[in-house]
């Protein structure tokens, strides 16, 4: 089976606080379960009221490096290196991102998703922009370009995910759905 590049997250992992796998890292992109680096803090167009503030204590970096991060999404943002809302459209972008600014920190993992070619037909065409102003999330824009799975990473397995019109999604753990699943 085929699968296609839809994006990578940069993920610091942290325990669940609920469930089956309370207090365990489980390697999944929401961030629900793990906080997203590339996150709403990190735009100056999407920064909300106490996100500098939380973002400075939660991962230990300045209003410095925020005005960085600022700049350098705002830059790989005109080149398409970064897609609406956290996503990363190539692993070279995440990777200077993490090495640029996060590098203090442990439990960070690149984590890329994928999806088999029916999936993707369908998200390309049920998350299409309804109108000129609503802009393209950045997992279809990257589906869009049909990119094959090649970037030789290694394969850890798969989440069941539920993604939101604008492009954030939750996995299974969210609903702690672990055992229904095992049962089916």
């Amino acid at each position: 089976m085929d699968y296609y590049k839809a994006g990578y997250y940069l993920m610091k992992t942290r325990p669940v606080r609920f469930g089956t796998f309370k207090d365990k890292h489980v390697l999944t992109c929401s961030s629900c379960i793990n906080v997203s680096l590339l996150d709403t803090f990190s735009r100056p167009w999407t920064i909300h009221k106490n996100e500098k503030e939380e973002a400075i204590n939660s991962l230990g970096i300045s209003y410095k490096i925020i005005e960085s991060i600022h700049t350098w999404t705002n830059q790989m943002d005109r080149v398409n290196k970064i897609g609406y809302p956290n996503l990363f459209n190539c692993i070279n972008s995440a990777q200077e991102y993490r090495d640029r600014f996060f590098q203090h920190l442990n439990d960070i993992k690149i984590l890329g998703v994928y999806l088999p070619t029916v999936e993707k037909n369908d998200f390309i065409e049920h998350f299409e922009p309804q109108s000129k102003e609503m802009g393209e999330i950045g997992l279809r824009y990257n589906l869009r370009k049909q990119e094959l799975d090649n970037d030789e990473g290694n394969l850890l397995g798969f989440d069941m995910i539920g993604i939101e019109i604008g492009g954030d999604f939750h996995s299974f753990h969210c609903h702690d759905l672990f055992k229904d699943l095992k049962s089916n």
